[in-house]
């Protein structure tokens, strides 16, 4: 037995939890290492008849190795951010066994029977149900959490719980510098795109500008409870449902971070299936809907975040038009920056064009006032 394995079965040992229990009861555990993200160790532990998550936060990332250190205190807001998304929208996120803020170990929900949302897309599988619940329980979130929804000492208890976390700083710089910094030996960027960035990018100051306005929203404007890495990798579905995962980088922050976040990841969807030839016919009608889960996750969304704003009109469009602007920043950093998709297959056509949308939203953002507007500018739809 490891000692991953070992602290897991120490955690799950002293739980309560009637599922947990029941797991312990049935005895001849197993378990497995099914880690393949950046930062943490993830192990399924079965017995004969149930399965649980076990992830741990180790002091480093993990596909760096140990002498990059990374706080492993992140546990602690995706445990809370976990427990207070299924409290205000049950079901949105995995349910949580137990946390152990020592070890840096939190025993969840086993997703086995449901698939990562960009695999699907990727496929061309489109689930419209679930891409509505995912914009309802964002929309949910965000409106339970809202500082004009909230008594305001509630929402100053609120900020301080979540205050400090460390991937904040590591969001930052991997989504508003790292990108838009030449010299960083990091970053993976297609040929096509290196032209394009070196010559109308890296040393364009309007571009830079706006690159700085909008990083000083994400790390200033305290509004609600958002997700903080919001995208298609990190949300799975099953037959119309949807939960939300990996809430390590929660913080109390602008609403239209992870509404932007969101969005920049169906309009890659959108092109990474229109300028594919294979199959084209039929990925082109994949990219159809993805506008118009874009259009449904901004209706969705808005239905279910109402805040107590005295003109609701004009904070509306004012989201919306912050929003456009993240989405520029992260079709950015995933063409530009360490931390690229598969959407792409690394065709470096196909990333110069989502370049290209990131370059109009940039320069448009301010104007963009509603999600056709967006659309239109982002897609160039007639």
């Amino acid at each position: 037995m490891s000692l991953l394995e070992a602290d897991v079965l120490g955690v799950i040992s002293q739980c309560q939890q009637p599922f947990v229990k029941e797991l312990l009861v049935e005895g001849n555990l197993s378990s497995e290492d099914i880690g393949d993200g950046n930062l943490n160790d993830i192990i399924r532990v079965k017995s004969a008849q149930r399965s649980l998550i076990a992830k741990r936060f180790p002091p480093f990332t993990r596909c760096l190795g140990p002498e990059h250190w990374l706080d492993p205190r992140r546990s602690i807001y995706e445990c809370q951010s976990l427990e207070d998304m299924n409290r205000i929208c049950p079901g949105c996120v995995p349910q949580v066994y137990a946390c152990d803020n020592d070890k840096h170990i939190i025993c969840m929900e086993d997703l086995s029977n449901y698939a990562v949302l960009r695999k699907e897309l990727i496929a061309g599988r489109v689930d419209k149900v679930a891409v509505q619940r995912i914009a309802e329980h964002i929309g949910a979130v965000h409106n339970a959490t809202h500082v004009y929804n909230m008594e305001a000492s509630s929402f100053q208890d609120l900020v301080k719980r979540y205050s400090g976390n460390p991937l904040v700083e590591l969001t930052r710089n991997i989504i508003f510098v790292a990108p838009f910094d030449p010299d960083n030996s990091a970053n993976v960027i297609q040929p096509e795109v290196k032209v394009l960035a070196e010559s109308d990018i890296y040393r364009n100051g309007l571009i830079l500008e706006e690159v700085h306005h909008l990083m000083q929203i994400f790390v200033s404007k305290q509004e609600c409870l958002v997700h903080g890495d919001l995208h298609t990798g990190s949300i799975m579905v099953n037959n119309g449902t949807a939960k939300i995962f990996d809430n390590e980088f929660s913080y109390i922050g602008p609403a239209s971070f992870d509404l932007g976040m969101l969005i920049a990841n169906y309009f890659i969807c959108y092109y990474a299936q229109m300028l594919t030839p294979e199959d084209n016919d039929l990925r082109r009608q994949v990219s159809y809907k993805m506008i118009e889960a874009c259009r449904k996750t901004s209706e969705f969304y808005f239905a279910n975040f109402c805040p107590n704003v005295p003109d609701l009109e004009t904070f509306t469009a004012d989201l919306i038009s912050e929003a456009a602007g993240f989405c520029a920043i992260e079709l950015f950093r995933r063409m530009m920056g360490v931390a690229h998709v598969e959407d792409t297959r690394h065709n470096g056509s196909i990333e110069l064009e989502i370049v290209q949308c990131a370059q109009r939203l940039i320069h448009a953002y301010r104007r963009i006032r509603d999600i056709d507007r967006l659309l239109i500018i982002g897609l160039t739809l007639c």
